[in-house]
């Protein structure tokens, strides 16, 4: 009995070996009769669907600024540049004037792809991506010049892009810059003591308050579009804002002194949602960048003109008294901002602000 199990169980094993070899066999006949495996055709299939001039792609780009503006006329180059190199395969939709809302929703919305560009200003972005800091710093330039040397840097922008595509939208440069100084109803203004009791508005972000602050002042962060009203009816003294900016708001038509603090250089990146991005060829997202950087060349001198330009219709055709400050008069503002730097380079990280600080010229 137990060698007739012995033979049974012999049996059963050879067969279950040969039937394991045979279709092992058949396995492999059965790879080598598979067609080769089709290449990888994502690539292919994008490049297929990327805008073309017989199927372009409508971006909307958004900023807060009228129409009459050098924004909205940098804007107004940009698109004209994109849509030439493009062949017409990319089309800009500019809205001026806030169209699409104030600048932290423009900013949320290009996070989450329900707007495709904006023009930001680095204050507002800097509530975001804290990096943005390092360039709203108070008194951290002293020039156009020097504010050109930074932005007209590749290296610039290439660790500026890296940090802002980690946080999940694109940077494709700096469209804007302009000087701010104090514009108020009251009196001169030559040192932090001549702004003692005074209510200044100042822009988005807590970096502006915290310079104001450090200076003595009340601050609030009026709506822009209140700013008018507010200044007829005294509700506040002054604001933080350029002269060209004045002008065009007509903000000196109501208030008549302006010191060019130059407290810090307005600067306005450029944002693209993922979303949009994604959508365009290689060649297509350099397009943007490179139309970017033919903005960014003319604005030394554009601002310089327009600066130049805004400051003799406020002296000569408005009234108002500008003040510029001596290098001794500049430095006791300097003196009392210290502490805004010791709280956010930090926050901005001490790399970053050393590599930015190292390429000032």
């Amino acid at each position: 009995m137990r060698k007739f199990r012995r033979r049974n169980m012999k049996k059963i094993i050879s067969i279950a070996l040969t039937a394991i070899l045979v279709c092992s066999l058949f396995a492999g006949c059965s790879e080598k009769a598979q067609p080769d495996a089709a290449p990888d055709t994502a690539d292919t299939a994008d490049a297929g669907s990327y805008p073309t001039p017989e199927n372009p792609i409508t971006l909307k780009f958004g900023h807060i600024s009228p129409d009459t503006s050098d924004m909205h006329a940098n804007a107004v180059l940009f698109k004209e540049t994109v849509e030439e190199k493009t062949g017409g395969a990319v089309i800009v939709e500019i809205y001026p004037n806030g169209q699409l809302g104030g600048e932290e929703t423009m900013l949320d919305s290009i996070f989450s792809g329900t707007m495709d560009m904006g023009i930001i200003s680095a204050n507002v972005a800097a509530t975001t991506i804290p990096e943005f800091n390092c360039i709203v710093l108070p008194f951290y330039f002293d020039s156009f010049e020097q504010v050109g040397s930074v932005i007209a840097n590749e290296e610039f922008y290439q660790k500026t892009a890296e940090i802002v595509e980690k946080k999940g939208v694109h940077f494709l440069g700096t469209p804007l810059m302009a000087a701010r100084g104090i514009l108020n109803t009251k009196h001169s203004v030559r040192t932090p003591e001549d702004l003692k009791g005074m209510k200044i508005r100042v822009n988005t972000g807590s970096i502006l308050a915290d310079t104001f602050d450090a200076m003595g002042v009340t601050t609030t962060q009026l709506a822009f579009g209140e700013v008018y009203t507010a200044l007829q009816q005294n509700v506040i003294d002054g604001l933080d804002n350029g002269i060209f900016a004045s002008n065009m708001m007509k903000f000196t038509e109501v208030a008549k002194y302006f010191t060019n603090t130059m407290h810090y250089f307005q600067l306005s990146p450029l944002f693209i949602s993922d979303q949009a991005y994604q959508k365009l060829s290689p060649e297509q997202r350099n397009i943007l960048r490179e139309s970017c950087k033919e903005v960014e060349a003319i604005l030394v001198d554009e601002a310089n003109k327009s600066d130049a330009g805004a400051y003799e219709v406020a002296e000569t055709e408005l009234g108002v008294e500008v003040i510029h400050l001596t290098d001794a008069q500049f430095q006791t503002f300097r003196d009392l901002v210290q502490p805004v730097y010791d709280k956010y380079v930090p926050l901005i990280g001490e790399e970053y602000y050393d590599f930015v600080t190292s390429i000032k010229k």
